[in-house]
């Protein structure tokens, strides 16, 4: 994945959890200059902790996980899966949006 991310100019910090530390991914992120940064997973005891980004990306993934559509990719093209996305973020916003109104 990370070649891929270099070849399409990404820059900046990656974001990640605690499955990626260790050797075999720590020399990778710096052959193609991307600087990972990982968050801890919660407390000491199991207990889950909001953590900034990490919260907000999680959160999101809930609320895309409620769409049965992205829960298993049925397109072959890559493009059709991100329009779904689309849709689903799309509808997400939009029922938020009304919520406050």
């Amino acid at each position: 994945m990370l070649p891929q991310l270099a070849a399409l100019g990404f820059q900046g910090d990656l974001l990640g959890d605690s499955g990626f530390k260790g050797a075999p991914f720590a020399a990778a992120p710096l052959e193609h200059d991307i600087h990972v940064s990982v968050s801890p997973g919660g407390t000491r005891d199991g207990r889950f902790l909001p953590n900034g980004i990490r919260w907000v990306v999680e959160r999101l993934f809930a609320w895309l996980s409620r769409y049965r559509r992205l829960n298993v990719v049925y397109d072959r093209a890559a493009d059709l899966f991100a329009g779904h996305i689309w849709i689903a973020m799309i509808s997400i916003i939009a029922r938020r949006l009304v919520a406050k109104i």
